[in-house]
């Protein structure tokens, strides 16, 4: 069985990401406590542009999240400054 998270964000550059849930989706936050050592992989996509990365994070509280390392992404698998407009942020949780 699975859970889909995925939350939208509207923040920009390469620091933390303001979440939001997305109707009819899980929060990380309902599958992940906060703080440092409650690490997850998360892929954040650009709706407008062709900028994704993918990595680990943790939450800081129920709606920051941290970007940790970055395993892959649009611009040679470095962390994206990410620019204006919506991203989505998503995760598979298997349970």
């Amino acid at each position: 069985m699975s859970a889909r998270i995925c939350e939208t964000t509207v923040s920009t550059g390469l620091g933390a990401m303001d979440l939001r849930v997305t109707a009819g989706a899980s929060s990380f936050a309902s599958h992940f406590a906060t703080g440092g050592d409650n690490m997850f992989f998360y892929l954040i996509r650009h709706s407008l542009t062709a900028e994704w990365e993918c990595g680990t994070a943790h939450l800081t509280d129920y709606t920051t999240l941290v970007r940790d390392t970055v395993i892959s992404s649009s611009q040679q698998n470095t962390r994206i400054d990410f620019g204006e407009g919506l991203k989505t942020v998503t995760n598979l949780l298997l349970q």
